[in-house]
């Protein structure tokens, strides 16, 4: 549903350069000068989760989620510190929230004969 909607909002937006996401005015009408600023995308975010049962989360949960499922799903780190768009690789390191359970897999992959 999300490639869905965002293929719907991309044949609205047009392909103006810039920002993906513009304001849109009463009316209906898109501001292509105008971005949807940090406050919008969390407002638009948190009541889109609300109106399915989900509270509590912000669009920072999501990012770390985003994160901790690609390094979940063995993606490599620079690969997902890339995608996060970090700097810093201690920074994508500091998002990682994967569970006690996997390092314990991680760790049982060893074999050691003795």
């Amino acid at each position: 549903w999300a490639q869905h909607a965002l293929n719907e909002w991309l044949a609205l937006r047009g392909k103006h350069k810039g920002y993906l996401f513009h304001r849109v005015a009463r009316g209906g009408n898109i501001q292509h000068d105008t971005h949807l600023s940090s406050c919008a995308v969390y407002s638009l975010i948190r009541k889109s989760l609300s109106a399915i049962g989900i509270e509590r989360v912000s669009p920072h949960d999501l990012r770390r989620t985003f994160i901790t499922r690609l390094l979940e799903q063995n993606v490599d780190l620079n690969t997902v510190r890339q995608m996060a768009g970090h700097a810093d690789i201690s920074t994508t390191i500091m998002y990682d929230k994967r569970s006690e359970k996997v390092m314990q897999q991680a760790a049982s992959l060893l074999s050691y004969k003795l």
